[in-house]
């Protein structure tokens, strides 16, 4: 009779034939226990067992593995949701500048009651679409790509349509006394 090494590697051989290859041919299987010098009936049922045992023990890591594989899962949309909240946050805040003064204001329609020369600030980056022309007072609408900004009673402008702009940069003036009406509409 063959060594117990030998013997560990002959059923190894085996369960890699019968498992990893799917090789569960039985006139394969008889070959390589033929080869292997397993006549006895005994020998057939330790095999059989072993590798049960082995087969039962990875089955039971694939349900293991599946069941981690769904919690993580879970948690990784949990987590992208938690980012998309976050990120509209972020946008809703778009450090949108306040237009006259320094600070930050937020989505809405404003009206205030310029008493004074005052230089207009855009409130957002983004470039020029539309600039209007009316008696004494010039509007002006600026996008990006999560809001949208209406400034009307511009007095002078220092941009051009397709200009882009950044946050701060003085985009205008108001010269005398008046309303200037801004209306900012952000993405949700």
């Amino acid at each position: 009779m063959k060594s117990l090494k030998l013997l560990e590697k002959d059923l190894l051989k085996l369960y890699i034939n019968i498992h990893i290859k799917n090789l569960f041919n039985e006139k394969e299987l008889l070959l390589n226990i033929n080869k292997s010098s397993f006549l006895e009936t005994e020998d057939f049922e330790i095999i059989e067992n072993i590798l049960l045992k082995k087969i039962i023990a990875i089955k039971q890591k694939e349900k293991f593995l599946k069941s981690r594989y769904k919690i993580v899962s879970k948690e990784i949309k949990k987590l992208k949701i938690l980012q998309a909240k976050s990120l509209k946050q972020k946008l809703q805040q778009e450090d949108i500048a306040y237009p006259i003064k320094n600070g930050k204001i937020k989505s809405g329609s404003y009206v205030f009651k310029i008493t004074k020369p005052t230089k207009i600030k855009c409130p957002i980056s983004g470039i020029v679409k539309v600039i209007g022309y009316k008696e004494n007072n010039i509007s002006i609408i600026i996008e990006n790509e999560n809001c949208t900004v209406y400034l009307k009673n511009l007095d002078d402008i220092k941009v051009n349509v397709g200009d882009y702009v950044n946050t701060n940069e003085i985009i205008g003036s108001i010269n005398k006394p008046k309303k200037f009406k801004i209306s900012i509409n952000c993405k949700n």
